[in-house]
């Protein structure tokens, strides 16, 4: 078994997104956008049509998935960590900007 994490984002899913694609080398892959909801009670506010429903990102040999908090059915995370692990000090280094 492999889990999964999934972070919610409160309407910043794309910032953070970009940030793991800019910074973690992280591919972004199955994009749903939440104009792209099922109409009924998963339909997303139209403010909302922008965010994201569901993002699906490779970050080496892991994934994480990702949405903004589009029906607002519980609070949306205050918080998160991911936990990095390099091979050597030099990747960690080169990933990170660090001398």
């Amino acid at each position: 078994m492999r889990p999964t994490p999934y972070r919610f984002c409160d309407g910043d899913c794309a910032d953070a997104i970009a940030f793991y694609q800019e910074r973690l080398g992280a591919e972004a892959r199955e994009r749903l956008p939440a104009s792209a909801t099922p109409p009924g009670e998963m339909t997303a506010p139209e403010a909302k049509n922008d965010w994201v429903m569901r993002r699906r990102l490779s970050l080496g040999e892991g994934e994480i998935m990702m949405s903004d908090n589009l029906v607002e059915t519980g609070d949306a995370m205050a918080g998160c960590s991911v936990s990095l692990i390099y091979r050597t000090e030099a990747e960690a280094r080169a990933v990170f900007g660090a001398r």
